[in-house]
């Protein structure tokens, strides 16, 4: 009794410890508690979710699967539409080609594929293909017909001659046969399409194929290019005159450069991205219209996204003019003191320019208000853009 009397503080801190300790230790177990009761709560939700996920009350009903399956087919037919506006510059002229003998984008389609894909067409080469295929189409008159105006359509759209086999060719590329040629072939090929794009005067402000050729391709100018070049040949060409062609459309005034900053990227497993840099000239309208008809090029089943511009104004000496008439202003006399000066008669046989002004304020001058900065409405403007293919739905030739 006498050591708890000696040190009845230290009891007494003992003792609250010792309570302290308990409540906590009650605590603890409470909420144990009502965690292990939420675990199990929650273990038994999720049997009861799996034992009805299994069974057969929440499967889907008949009506369901069938709506299921229409949507399906609606999103997988919206989606094939919508990705044939992705480099299928042809693609117009196939739709009409169709509709004139009678049948739909789709329907061509599947019936080209069944055909190119059966067991009987071993040659799968187009001059070989597309004539047959044709036989298969119908009365022979109306489908000829419906190939020479497919013909003619792509006609306007391309500086390429079309004869009778590059059309063959081409007709397959809009049914989705890659082209091809052999070496010597694309030699001509590309010799023909650059001399074509200089003639036309499709890049605005060059005045030398060479221009056209370090655009495109200067390095086959007197050797044929290689087999693994052509692919890309074939594919850009085309690219190269619509986007030449749009700079026309524009009415820019000159391409100061202009090249590739890549030779084409796997955009997933079904496009291609092949990505652009170009410095040009022209007013600011003339630019405006250039982004605008790339941006609406997929109207005509081709997709641009323009992803870089910078603008540059040419008024450098329309501000040093416009400084030099400033300072040469201050150096006379001080605007106050020249409105209490009598203002000078102007007789009739006197000169009104600018010489004979040169000593009115410029308030009072005949040109006062006349635009100085801004008569010169040429830019220049830097701009990237990338061009988009689709390539999922193409044939590849096995021979």
């Amino acid at each position: 009794m006498n050591f708890i009397k000696k040190n009845i503080v230290f009891f007494i801190v003992c003792s609250l410890t010792l309570f302290a300790s308990l409540y906590l230790i009650y605590l603890d177990l409470a909420k144990h508690s009502l965690i292990a009761k939420a675990n199990a709560e929650t273990e038994e939700s999720r049997q009861k979710a799996d034992k009805a996920y299994k069974g057969k009350g929440n499967r889907p009903v008949e009506p369901n699967v069938k709506m299921i399956a229409s949507d399906t087919e609606i999103v997988k037919q919206r989606t094939a539409v919508l990705q044939r506006i992705f480099g299928k510059p042809y693609r117009n002229a196939l739709i009409a080609f169709a509709r004139e003998i009678g049948m739909t984008e789709d329907e061509l389609l599947s019936k080209f594929r069944d055909f190119y894909e059966s067991d009987e067409q071993k040659d799968k080469s187009p001059e070989v293909l597309i004539p047959g295929f044709k036989k298969t189409l119908g009365d022979e008159k109306k489908v000829e017909s419906a190939f020479n105006r497919f013909i003619e359509t792509v006609q306007k759209i391309t500086v390429e001659p079309l004869t009778a086999s590059s059309g063959i060719d081409i007709f397959a590329v809009a049914l989705g046969i890659p082209r091809s040629m052999n070496s010597s072939a694309c030699h001509v090929f590309l010799a023909t399409m650059q001399r074509n794009i200089f003639d036309r005067r499709n890049i605005p402000g060059i005045l030398s194929i060479q221009t056209v050729r370090d655009f495109t391709y200067s390095q086959y100018v007197q050797t044929p290019p290689p087999l693994n070049a052509i692919p890309d040949i074939l594919t850009m060409m085309p690219i190269y005159e619509d986007i030449f062609y749009r700079m026309r459309l524009s009415k820019l005034t000159n391409v100061q450069s202009f090249g590739r900053l890549n030779s084409g990227v796997a955009h997933s497993d079904k496009y291609r991205k092949y990505s652009f840099k170009t410095k040009v000239t022209g007013t600011i309208d003339s630019i405006r219209n250039f982004v605008n008809n790339l941006h609406a090029a997929y109207k005509e089943n081709q997709v641009y996204v323009v992803t870089w511009v910078s603008l540059v104004s040419h008024t450098d000496q329309e501000v040093a003019q416009a400084r030099a008439l400033v300072a040469s202003d201050a150096a006379g006399l001080q605007p106050n003191a020249r409105l209490n000066q009598p203002r000078p008669e102007v007789r009739a046989n006197q000169s009104s320019s600018a010489d004979n002004e040169a000593h009115l304020p410029l308030e009072e001058r005949s040109d006062y208000g006349k635009v100085i900065i801004g008569l010169n409405r040429q830019v220049s403007a830097e701009m990237e853009f990338d061009y988009y293919i689709f390539v999922g739905d193409r044939l590849e030739k096995t021979n």
